[in-house]
């Protein structure tokens, strides 16, 4: 069954269980539904594309030091826990 059957099948049954009128509020909550979805969707994909941006290396403090990797000052660190 492609989607469009199946789209089909599930208006049908719609309104036999739910008549016209019911049909008719139950379609019109999912659109609304629908729109506020991609609303929220497009709203986020602003505020990545906005921090994305905004976030340089130029940015990025330079006084930050990287840790040391030798293993003779992690020695030195975890002798001074002990």
């Amino acid at each position: 069954m492609g989607l469009g059957i199946d789209l089909i099948l599930l208006l049908v049954f719609g309104l036999l269980f739910l008549g016209p009128k019911q049909m008719h509020s139950v379609l019109k909550d999912v659109a609304r539904m629908k729109a506020q979805f991609d609303r929220a969707r497009q709203n986020l994909k602003q505020q990545l594309t906005g921090l994305s941006e905004t976030e340089s290396p130029e940015a990025i403090p330079q006084s930050i030091e990287r840790p040391s990797t030798s293993f003779s000052k992690a020695a030195e660190v975890r002798g001074q826990w002990l």
